[in-house]
């Protein structure tokens, strides 16, 4: 298993190895190779970028520049670009924010409802508290048992209304917030390995890229969010070892380290939206990259 974490480690570091350009290693300047290669890698994945849904708004996106510098011993590895795009329906996250408005309407009030108990509680709690803290220091024991004896059930009183408060909230705001209303985008070159899970499905090809489909999304700490489909060019294979699963690239022998042999096209939305985003996409711009160097 150990093995597995490694691998992905270093594809990580590989992708992004030479988009991170420089400043926690020896680097040197990049000869007129290299630079070509982000000159036309960088065109690529800008062109095949989509358009966004009609009525949406794109609020990130890469910016990409081609640099002066790479890192020491970038010719003994692949070079890498990627480029991540984030758009939004901004009509859902407006009724999305009107919502929570209301939530937090509901919860002040639903603080103030409960308020006196809980400062009766409270009030309670300390005063016990320094009971306790008195019989500490005279070292009473039994005093102690019966302080704590007498504590417990009031700081459980406490605990189940913050926790039915907190509870509350918690689903308030899942209930309010919006499905489909994210679209993410990352385009990789030469990123040799990309983790799947146990429950990927396999979906129809779209010109000539292989495509899965991962439903991990769901309510994260940063709310909700939709699975990924991926599409693959290049020569891949499915890899499992245990709970892992993962796809794998062939690293071709012999080929220039400015060559892309290998692009994964990752599009974290709802399902069928991801799918029209994947249909959309210039792949043969995609492919017109592979091989070149």
């Amino acid at each position: 298993m150990k093995r597995i974490y490694g691998l992905f480690i270093i594809a990580c570091f590989t992708a992004l190895a030479a988009a991170t350009v420089l400043a926690d290693g020896p680097s040197r300047t990049a000869n007129e190779a290299e630079k070509a290669f982000y000159r036309t890698t960088q065109a690529v994945l800008t062109k095949v970028l989509p358009a966004p849904p009609e009525g949406w708004e794109m609020i990130d996106l890469t910016k990409l520049a081609v640099p002066d510098r790479v890192s020491s011993g970038q010719e003994t590895y692949p070079m890498s670009e990627s480029i991540h795009a984030v758009w939004s329906d901004p009509r859902k996250r407006a009724e999305y924010d009107v919502k929570i408005d209301e939530i937090g309407r509901k919860m002040a009030e639903e603080v103030k409802k409960y308020e006196p108990e809980v400062k009766k509680l409270t009030a309670e709690q300390d005063k016990l508290l320094k009971a306790l803290g008195e019989a500490m220091t005279k070292q009473n024991k039994a005093e102690m048992e019966r302080i704590q004896k007498d504590l417990a059930p009031v700081q459980e009183k406490i605990k189940k209304i913050m926790e039915a408060q907190s509870t509350t909230v918690t689903e308030a705001i899942q209930a309010a917030e919006p499905h489909d209303a994210t679209l993410e985008m990352h385009i990789y070159l030469n990123s040799f390995t990309q983790e799947l899970g146990l429950g990927f499905s396999q979906e129809a090809p779209v010109a000539g890229a292989e495509i899965k489909r991962l439903e991990d999304g769901g309510y994260k700490d940063s709310g909700w969010t939709e699975g990924s489909s991926f599409g693959f060019l290049g020569t891949w294979t499915i890899k499992r070892d245990g709970q892992m699963v993962w796809m794998e690239a062939q690293k071709k022998a012999g080929i220039l380290y400015t060559s892309v042999q290998a692009v994964v096209v990752r599009v974290r939305g709802e399902k069928n939206r991801a799918r029209k985003v994947l249909e959309s996409l210039d792949w043969n711009a995609l492919k017109s990259l592979l091989g070149k160097g």
